[in-house]
C-alpha cells in the first residue's frame, strides 16, 4: 500500500490554487498487524523551522499497533516563493475568496447529491418492501436515473441547480419512507402491497 502526501504553501482555499512544494509518495506500507483497512491510522506531522525548512513525518498503525515511521525534509529551495510572490499570493487569495468559497459550496452540493443517489440506490437494494411496491420502485428508479443523467451533463452546474436536485431527492426519500411505513403496516395487517 502507499500514501501520497502533498505539501502546499499559499492562502487559497483550494489546494490546487496554491504552490505545491513537494509530492511525497510513501510506498510499501505493511499492514500485517491490522485487521482491516478501515482500522488503519496514518498520522502526519509537519514541522517548519525558522529557516523555512519543512520536516514531514508520516507514521502508520492501527488497532493500537504502531507501524513504521518515515520522514522527509523539504528544503527552502528554488521551488519556494519569495516574499514578493507570497504577498501577491495573499492579495490574490483575498480577491478570489468569494469565488473560492462558491467553488467549495458547489463541490459540497455535488457531493451531497451524489451521496443521496447512492443512499437511495442502497435503500432500494436493501429494502424488500420497495421492490414489492412497483409504483414506488419504478418512480424512484426513474428519478435516480434522471438525476444521474443531469449530473453527467452538468459537471459545473450552478449551486442553486444542485440545491434544487438535492431537494427533489430529499422529498423523494420522504415519500418513499411514508410509503414504506404504510406498506409495512399493511403487511402486518395482512393486506397485500401490489
Amino acid at each position: 500500500y502507499s500514501s501520497i502526501i502533498k505539501i502546499y504553501e499559499g492562502e487559497r482555499l483550494l489546494a490546487r490554487d496554491n504552490n505545491m512544494l513537494a509530492k511525497i509518495i510513501f510506498e510499501n506500507w505493511s499492514f500485517k498487524n491490522t485487521i482491516t483497512h478501515s482500522s488503519v491510522l496514518i498520522e502526519v506531522t509537519l514541522y517548519v523551522d525558522v529557516r523555512g525548512m519543512i520536516k514531514l513525518t508520516v507514521a502508520h498503525g492501527g488497532a493500537g499497533v504502531l507501524g513504521s515511521i518515515k520522514s522527509v525534509v523539504v528544503s527552502n529551495d528554488l521551488n519556494r516563493l519569495n516574499i514578493g510572490q507570497v504577498e501577491m499570493m495573499i492579495e490574490r487569495a483575498i480577491y478570489t475568496r468569494e469565488v473560492d468559497e462558491m467553488k467549495i459550496q458547489r463541490r459540497i452540493a455535488r457531493s451531497t447529491l451524489l451521496l443521496l443517489v447512492f443512499e437511495i440506490r442502497a435503500r432500494i437494494e436493501r429494502d424488500e418492501h420497495i421492490q414489492d411496491i412497483v409504483s414506488i420502485y419504478d418512480s424512484t428508479q426513474e428519478s435516480i436515473i434522471n438525476v444521474e443523467k443531469w449530473l453527467k451533463a452538468h459537471k459545473f452546474a450552478a449551486l442553486d441547480d444542485y440545491k434544487t436536485h438535492i431537494k427533489i431527492l430529499e422529498s423523494l426519500i420522504e415519500v418513499v419512507d411514508i410509503d414504506l411505513r404504510g406498506a409495512e403496516a399493511n403487511e402486518e395487517d395482512g393486506i397485500g402491497t401490489r
